[in-house]
Order: structure tokens, then C-alpha cells, then sequence
């Protein structure tokens, strides 16, 4: 048996066949590197206890909450400014295992972690609202993360457009 792979943008495609079969298998494997946070689930509410919107580490390595945002097209103003009340930046240095959940919650509370009913890791991150976030209507979500960071090495860094 012989096998293909081959880099497709995001995924590896890996073709597998059989010599002397017309049979042909197609895979998309997703890369091991990739970071794969994932909105699972929102919960709109209008008590900010019941409130809740669910992410999940989807892919198979840990990854960093720090830095990931979670804002609704609504939160997007004129001329790129932002509604701070529909945006939340998670500041938490808090690795999440692959598989495992964060719930953010809009009441008040302390973060920690926990596990769901059927027995999942789950981080409850709470964002400390007195009133709801996405009740009565919310806008699409996105969940936007670090893709890079670079931090200049000492003071005598240039900058684009700066002169020696």
C-alpha cells in the first residue's frame, strides 16, 4: 500500500491506494501545530449567571488562553473602533489541554477549574457582569487569537519608517 501526502493550505491531504485497486481513500488531517480554539456553543441569558458562551482546544496540543478576544460583529463600530462592552480579552496565562473546555460566564464568580456532567475538563472563566452580554440578541461571534508576536531585542531596535 502505498501513500501520498500532500500540503493542501490548512490541511494535509493524504491519498491512500491499493496497487492493482480502483479503490481510492481521500484524508484532510489537520496539521500538528495549528492552533483550533473553537466557539462550541453560546448560551444567551437574561441573568448574567446563566449567561454563557463555550469554547474548545480542538486540536491536540495545549494551548495558551492568554490574548485570545471574544467580541459580536455588534461590538465593531464606525471607522474601527470597538464597543468595549461587547468585547472580552482573556488575560489569564491558563494552558488549556487539547480536548478540554472554557466556559466564559458573563456574572461574577472565581475562574477555576472544573468538570462538566459528563465528565469533561472545562475552565469556568468568569467576566464579572452585573447585566447580560448577548441577551435579548446577539450578533455573529468571533473569536479572534495571537497568530504572532514579536518583541524587539533591546532599545536599539528600527522600526519601519524610522531612520538610524
Amino acid at each position: 500500500m502505498a501513500k501520498q501526502r500532500h500540503y493542501c493550505r490548512q490541511y494535509f491531504c493524504r491519498l491512500t491506494f491499493s496497487p492493482g485497486s480502483e479503490r481510492h481513500i481521500l484524508r484532510w488531517i489537520r496539521p500538528f501545530n495549528q492552533k483550533m480554539m473553537r466557539i462550541v456553543g453560546i448560551q444567551p441569558h437574561s441573568d448574567p449567571q446563566q449567561e454563557f458562551v463555550l469554547l474548545q482546544n480542538q486540536s491536540i496540543l495545549k494551548d495558551n488562553l492568554k490574548g485570545y478576544l471574544l467580541l459580536d460583529e455588534d461590538a465593531i463600530l464606525d471607522q474601527g473602533a470597538l464597543d468595549c462592552r461587547r468585547v472580552y480579552a482573556f488575560s489569564d496565562e491558563i494552558m488549556i489541554p487539547a480536548s478540554a473546555f472554557v466556559m466564559l460566564i458573563s456574572g461574577s464568580g472565581t475562574s477555576e477549574w472544573g468538570r462538566s456532567r459528563d465528565g469533561s475538563l472545562v475552565y469556568y472563566q468568569y467576566w464579572n457582569r452585573r447585566s447580560s452580554v448577548w441577551f435579548p440578541a446577539v450578533g455573529k461571534l468571533k473569536l479572534l487569537g495571537v497568530v504572532h508576536a514579536k518583541q524587539p531585542k533591546g532599545s536599539d531596535a528600527l522600526f519601519v519608517g524610522q531612520t538610524a
